[in-house]
């Protein structure tokens, strides 16, 4: 943990050499090799990257049940940045044209039996959250980002509810299409916080949730106009 360069990775290697008396000298040197770990490091997470997005879209092509494909999206997210736990959901609007966020994949972090019943009631439906005053909320209302490495403290944020575990990194990514807010992701607690360029990093994923959920209209929209077809051939026939 170098005093002014942050945490910096080192080799070290050296050849021992017996001497006379007994004793061992060392031969060797020690050097940084930060770059080169982190280069490794990204290319790794490169590979990661293009493995999820091609399990993404092959789950979105092949999915009858389009909440598997959201799910299998969430563990994507969840894998390539290690973070312990998210949400992908899609961003819905109130008579009153307040946005509102309705869950297709969430992670299962119930606390207790009341959370845990929640999770269950509405596992088919998705869960809705419509508190404006949290960190997700913020996102919704903003259409901004949010990342924070210090939620807990976060003047953005509300709170968690009794017994929730602790949130020690959150980002919030909203996501519009023709100007309008249509999906949203979120990731907590990845073990060294989150930066402004996991955003971009994280571009190909964002842009399969923004096409998933426009297929999941397109086939809600479709299923309608079928249903009211057939209701009016039914008219029609009698």
């Amino acid at each position: 943990n170098h005093p002014s360069k942050g945490l910096r990775w080192c080799s070290a290697e050296g050849l021992p050499q017996l001497q006379a008396d007994g004793s061992v000298l060392w031969h060797g040197y020690v050097h940084d090799v930060t770059e080169t770990r982190q280069a490794a490091q990204e290319m790794e997470r490169q590979h990661r990257m293009l493995d999820a997005v091609r399990q993404a879209q092959a789950a979105n092509i092949e999915a009858d049940d389009k909440r598997q494909a959201f799910e299998g999206l969430l563990q994507a997210f969840l894998s390539v940045t290690d973070s312990a736990f998210g949400f992908v959901g899609e961003v819905l609007y109130d008579p009153q044209d307040r946005p509102y966020l309705k869950t297709h994949a969430i992670t299962n972090i119930a606390w207790n039996d009341a959370s845990r019943q929640m999770v269950a009631d509405q596992a088919d439906s998705g869960m809705e959250f419509r508190n404006l005053k949290t960190l997700f909320g913020h996102a919704l209302a903003t259409g901004e980002t949010v990342i924070t490495n210090e939620p807990m403290s976060d003047p953005r944020s509300g709170g968690v509810p009794p017994g929730h575990p602790p949130m020690t990194a959150f980002l919030g990514i909203p996501l519009s299409l023709g100007g309008q807010l249509i999906a949203m992701v979120g990731l907590a607690n990845a073990p060294e916080g989150y930066r402004e360029d996991d955003v971009e990093f994280l571009q190909p994923l964002l842009g399969t949730v923004r096409q998933l959920v426009m297929a999941r209209r397109g086939h809600a929209e479709r299923q309608r106009s079928r249903l009211q077809l057939q209701a009016t051939s039914a008219l029609l026939a009698d």
